[in-house]
């Protein structure tokens, strides 16, 4: 397994010659590392199982490989993003994103509470096989959330059997690229269950090397965005708790409209929607 590492400033106690060393110091998305790191050993008790970070990772030709992460914290993340059809926008938070180029410039973004919250991530689940028979498997998302919700959707018990399944029967060993929302309710990590509610996006390889899009369900998640609905962008001329303030307030607008159209009660149009929101006591 590859983990996405910390910035380096904020590495000072992976250091070995610090005296309060402390290998995992250096590693981000430590909650998904443990995760996956637990329920491989008991899934597979007489597996060889190690764990780097990118500035520790040479290539030993393993059976299996785990990235976890994101490209801008995994450097071995980004040496599979040529091969892959979506990017994960390296920005900050309010503008998080999933972005998919060559398939309707679909981006989806990470929904968040007016109060700040964040309510759900994206989750990414992407399975490539070499021709030389590794399997590697990147387990990423917008934020944190996201990466431990990829873990969790695969190997949470009973549950991550029946989602590794679904699958695995969409795409029989192959490639794919599944993208979900985990969500966090009362400070728990919301399992996906995708027998139940099936992906907002999964693509699979095709017989020319590509992937074609198998299911798009991204229309009933609220942060979609797409080339004719345009991305939120930080508004200019505010400080920096204006525009967060800003970008919640457009998010929760469109959050409100979805949810109305969603239960086929929209009247007076989105207007209508705006000047219910503008009556809700938000503090800056």
């Amino acid at each position: 397994m590859i983990c996405s590492a910390l910035p380096a400033a904020d590495r000072e106690r992976a250091r070995p010659s610090d005296p309060l060393y402390a290998r995992y110091a250096g590693f981000a998305d430590l909650d998904a590392l443990f995760y996956v790191r637990v329920h491989l050993a008991q899934g597979f008790p007489a597996a060889t199982i190690r764990d780097f970070h990118p500035g520790e990772y040479y290539n030993a030709e393993p059976d299996s490989l785990i990235v976890l992460g994101a490209p801008d914290r995994n450097t071995a993340y980004a040496e599979f993003g040529p091969h892959l059809p979506y990017r994960l926008t390296p920005q900050p938070e309010p503008e998080s994103a999933v972005a998919f180029p060559g398939h309707g410039e679909v981006r989806l973004a990470p929904l968040w509470a007016p109060e700040g919250e964040l309510l759900a991530d994206l989750t990414v689940i992407t399975r490539r096989t070499l021709d030389q028979g590794t399997t590697v498997i990147l387990l990423g998302g917008c934020l944190t959330l996201g990466i431990l919700g990829a873990a969790k959707c695969l190997l949470n018990g009973e549950r991550g059997r029946r989602n590794t399944a679904y699958l695995d029967d969409l795409a029989p060993g192959g490639c794919l690229i599944a993208v979900t929302a985990t969500r966090k309710i009362g400070g728990i990590t919301d399992t996906p269950n995708l027998t139940a509610v099936e992906p907002l996006l999964l693509l699979t390889r095709d017989t020319a090397g590509g992937f074609i899009t198998r299911l798009d369900n991204t229309a009933r998640y609220a942060g979609r965005w797409s080339h004719q609905r345009a991305f939120p962008r930080r508004p200019e001329g505010f400080s920096g708790r204006s525009r967060h303030f800003l970008l919640r307030l457009e998010l929760d607008v469109q959050v409100r409209v979805e949810r109305v159209r969603a239960h086929g009660r929209l009247r007076g149009g989105v207007g209508a929607c705006r000047r219910s929101v503008n009556r809700a006591p938000y503090r800056t």
